[in-house]
C-alpha cells in the first residue's frame, strides 16, 4: 500500500490535484516529464508539461507477479528531442514514476510517491494518422517483474517428490563440475 504524509493529504482535502512525474534516466542526461498542462519545478529539476503531447497507459496495481508493460507516447516535440530519440539507445536504461500533490498554487507539495519504475525497452519514432510524428516509448516495470529463480539444483528427489512413478532423472548425474566451453579437452577436428 502507498502512503503519503499529512501535508500532501491536507491538500488533497482541500483545493489540490495529484499529477505524475516521470523520469527518464538517458545515457545523455535524465528526461522528465509531468502530465500537467505546464512545466514544474520539483528538487532542482524542470519536469516539461506534456499533458497536451503524450499520452501513457493506464497503470494498475497486480497481485500476482508478472511483466507489465508501460507505452508512452509524445508527440509535437522540438528537434532537440527527436535529434536525442534517433541517436539514443535506450534498451535497459531506468525509468522512474512518481505521484506528487500540486497545491492551489501549482507548487509541489511533500515529497513524491514512487508509483514505478522499471527499464526502458524500446523507442520508436512513428506517424499518427493526421500526420503528426510521435514517438513511442515501451517499457517494462521492475514493481510486478516475476520473482527470480533460486539457484538450486533439481534433482531425482525432487522429481520423485512431485511425480513418484518418475524415473527420468535417476539417469541424470548432478555434478558439481563447472561447465566451461570450449574447455581445455577441446581439440578442433
Amino acid at each position: 500500500m502507498r502512503t503519503t504524509d499529512t501535508a500532501m493529504d491536507a491538500v488533497i482535502a482541500g483545493n489540490g490535484s495529484t499529477v505524475s512525474l516521470f523520469e527518464f534516466d538517458l545515457a545523455s542526461g535524465t528526461q522528465r516529464y509531468s502530465t500537467w498542462s505546464y512545466d514544474l519545478t520539483y528538487g532542482g529539476h524542470t519536469y516539461v508539461g506534456a499533458a497536451k503531447v503524450a499520452t501513457v497507459d493506464e497503470v494498475r496495481d497486480v497481485n500476482a507477479p508478472q511483466v507489465v508493460g508501460r507505452r508512452f507516447v509524445l508527440s509535437g516535440l522540438d528537434e532537440s528531442t527527436i535529434s536525442l530519440v534517433l541517436s539514443e539507445r535506450v534498451h535497459l536504461r531506468p525509468w522512474r514514476m512518481y505521484t506528487a500533490v500540486l497545491t492551489a498554487g501549482y507548487q509541489v507539495t511533500g515529497t513524491p510517491v514512487l508509483e514505478d519504475a522499471g527499464v526502458l525497452d524500446t523507442m520508436r519514432i512513428r506517424f499518427s494518422s493526421d500526420r503528426k510524428m510521435l514517438i513511442e516509448v515501451n517499457a517494462e516495470t521492475l514493481l510486478s517483474m516475476p520473482a527470480k529463480a533460486l539457484g538450486a539444483r533439481y534433482t531425482d528427489a525432487e522429481q520423485r517428490r512431485r511425480a513418484s512413478g518418475d524415473t527420468g532423472y535417476s539417469r541424470v548425474v548432478v555434478g558439481q563440475r563447472e561447465g566451461v566451453w570450449p574447455n581445455r579437452y577441446w581439440r578442433p577436428s
